[in-house]
């Protein structure tokens, strides 16, 4: 007699109970005027976060953007509900700021998870936040235990991927290019790609074309940066400073030029901009986020990161305590129970900032 064994996964049902106070969490959609389709959770890390003693309710269809159902968060015990009520929760996340209107719908006192953006240097969103008394948490400034800014890590390491893919596309026949690869192709001359600037996307797209086979070089106006680049990416990748003759060189072969801010002030101007070959793809890092095409892997990354923050913060037993013990925390804080803590923010929107510090020892 034979036996046949089942190895399909099962999933297992998430008993749904009433969270203790200050435990519910409101998981927004993004704004339909916008392009943003990044989410915060993904439905596995509700899931876990729920059997922890959240609640979560999630405004209904907000994660259609990272191809997942109302019914597949429902399954892992989130209450599918309207944004009027997920604004209502103690703790509500929004990968972007959310508007003015949204703001004046939150529960007085309670908090915002989002990443930052210029929206906060709205003197209006500012003040309304003070009137709410909104902690609002960037979640891209915050820091981990071991020094890392390991949301904004995530966002930046896509970006860099994605950006690879989308010239990739861009050189295709069907994506109106001339029908070539990247590289990669034994005896096939592989695509020229510049990259021109530094920091955490540079070194991911860098990585990504050479992995590719592509011939990548690196040009920035800090020779200790591009020496670090070279120790991150290997021998294959080829850094120069950045001068005017090598430059002008480099731009007129290039069969793709990414570019990103370097570390010391440098501007791409229209003299260089116009040596660029007609059929050259050009990507600014500045002005574009190519990991919106991919929010999926954005937001299983990003989920991961928050699940763990959560868990800091029930360790702490609240959002005050954690922020007040682990400065890593406390320096993604924009506004602390509507008082304005960000500097940069404050500076922007002419608006008078109060040290965090001050403000928890007041506290306290």
């Amino acid at each position: 007699m034979s036996t046949t064994m089942n190895l399909e996964p099962k999933l297992e049902k998430v008993q749904h109970t009433t969270a203790k106070p200050g435990r519910t969490i409101g998981l927004l959609a993004n704004n339909y005027d916008s392009d943003e389709t990044r989410l915060l959770l993904t439905p596995e890390t509700c899931g876990r976060l729920i059997m922890n003693g959240w609640e979560i309710n999630m405004e209904t269809e907000a994660a259609t953007t990272i191809s997942y159902t109302d019914s597949d968060y429902a399954q892992y015990g989130v209450q599918i509900t309207d944004r009027a009520t997920a604004l209502q929760a103690d703790i509500v996340l929004s990968y972007a700021p959310i508007q003015d209107a949204d703001a004046e719908k939150m529960k007085p006192g309670s908090a915002l998870f989002c990443m930052f953006s210029h929206a906060f240097f709205s003197r209006s969103l500012i003040n309304i936040l003070k009137q709410q008394r909104i902690t609002t948490l960037a979640l891209d400034e915050v820091i981990s235990h071991n020094g890392v800014q390991v949301f904004a890590n995530i966002v930046d390491d896509v970006d860099g991927s994605a950006a690879i893919w989308y010239a990739q596309e861009a050189l295709s026949f069907l994506g109106g290019g001339k029908g070539v690869l990247l590289g990669g192709i034994p005896g096939i001359m592989p695509c020229e790609i510049l990259i021109l600037g530094m920091g955490r996307k540079v070194i991911q797209a860098a990585k990504t074309a050479l992995a590719l086979g592509a011939q990548v070089t690196l040009m920035d106006n800090d020779m200790s940066e591009l020496q670090v680049a070279e120790q991150l990416c290997g021998d294959r990748l080829v850094t120069c400073a950045i001068h005017p003759r090598p430059l002008a060189s480099k731009v007129k072969t290039a069969d793709v030029i990414y570019i990103d801010s370097c570390t010391h002030e440098f501007e791409f101007s229209n003299q260089y901009k116009a040596m660029v070959k007609k059929d050259a793809f050009i990507l600014d890092f500045n002005l574009s986020s190519p990991s919106i095409s991919t929010p999926r892997t954005v937001t299983q990354g990003l989920a991961t990161c928050l699940y763990n923050l959560f868990s800091e913060i029930d360790l702490k037993q609240s959002l005050e305590a954690a922020i007040s013990t682990d400065s890593g925390i406390g320096h993604g804080v924009i506004t602390y129970a509507g008082h304005l803590c960000n500097k940069l923010t404050g500076t922007v929107a002419g608006i008078h900032v109060v040290d965090l510090d001050i403000l928890l020892a007041n506290k306290n």
